[in-house]
């Protein structure tokens, strides 16, 4: 019987699908905002609130191995959390993508 485990694949690989999410949450932390379909801004949404819960813990050694630049750590550790452990973005629904229907949506961090 197959059991659902709650991984969304994105119909990629699994080296795949954790290099598309890293990528984009390393944009979404720099820009603060991006735009993309709306399973994947999930994906990315469950990882950035993982990350910043490390920023509210002060484990600055999980921040770093994640994001390895030095440079966006700093940054992310010196954004202000205000005591939340998630909720720090938010998905708004934009349009659909012209091509294939997909449903595109913006992804805004909340805590700037």
């Amino acid at each position: 019987m197959n059991k659902k485990n709650g991984v969304k694949h994105l119909g990629k690989a699994t080296n795949q699908r954790n290099a598309l999410v890293k990528s984009q949450v390393k944009d979404l932390l720099s820009r603060g905002h991006i735009k993309t379909t709306k399973a994947r801004a999930r994906a990315v949404s469950q990882k950035v609130d993982i990350l910043l819960a490390f920023v509210e813990d002060k484990k600055e050694k999980e921040v770093r191995e994640y994001l390895i630049d030095e440079k966006l750590s700093a940054k992310v550790m010196a954004l202000p959390t205000s005591g939340r452990k998630y909720g720090f973005t938010s998905v708004t629904s934009i349009k659909s993508r012209s091509g294939d229907r997909a449903e595109l949506v913006l992804v805004e961090l909340l805590a700037k």
